[in-house]
């Protein structure tokens, strides 16, 4: 019986959504961006895993320092940077003063008499 063939690595996903196996970069799915995802290569494929989960799955390449691109995506990625965009967009901008406290509060509330001249204690021995 031969033995199993595989290469195993888990990863949090980087923002470029694109993992590496054997020196080369295989994309996956964007939307798991920042999630640990499970590396798996055989002699044929390199498999992605989140949570037993399949999200990406590519043919191994055997040349060195390639980038591995599923056009699905791409068109993923592109979906949702322009979601992120169009939040982006729904900010209310903030105009206007904002109000800074005022340190004569702080000394009423803790009944500070800044003018009183300050009481030494003294220490019976």
């Amino acid at each position: 019986m031969a033995p199993e063939v595989m290469f195993r690595n888990s990863v949090r996903l980087p923002r470029d959504y694109y993992v590496r196996a054997f020196s080369n970069d295989y994309s996956v799915d964007p939307a798991m961006i920042g999630r640990v995802v499970d590396v798996a290569a055989s002699l044929e494929r390199v498999s992605v895993h989140h949570d037993g989960v399949l999200i990406a799955e590519h043919r191994r390449k055997w040349a060195r320092q390639l980038t591995v691109t599923d056009p699905a995506h791409v068109l993923r990625a592109a979906e949702l940077r322009a979601q992120f965009q169009a939040q982006r967009a729904r900010r209310p901008t903030v105009t206007g003063v904002v109000e800074m406290a005022s340190l004569v509060r702080y000394d009423e509330l803790f009944s500070v008499d800044i003018d009183a001249a300050p009481t030494v204690l003294a220490v019976a021995s």
